[in-house]
């Protein structure tokens, strides 16, 4: 059984009739696109976080992702 998000999963929840089945072809094509990390919204968040505890900086540097 392939692993889904919460996300994921709720959203199919929350459809009924037609709008589920679209739901369930878009995400199977998304989930067989496998991982990408041009898609991958939280990686320079992630990135991040990592670099703040490796190098002991404050939590403060993560403001720098908000950005202007």
């Amino acid at each position: 059984m392939p692993a889904i998000s919460l996300t994921t999963f709720v959203d199919f929840v929350i459809k009924s009739g037609t709008p589920r089945i679209t739901y369930v072809r878009k995400t199977k094509q998304l989930y067989g696109q496998g991982y990408s990390p041009a898609r991958d919204f939280w990686k320079p968040l992630r990135d991040r976080i990592v670099e703040m505890h490796s190098r002991e900086k404050p939590c403060s540097v993560l403001n720098d992702l908000l950005g202007p």
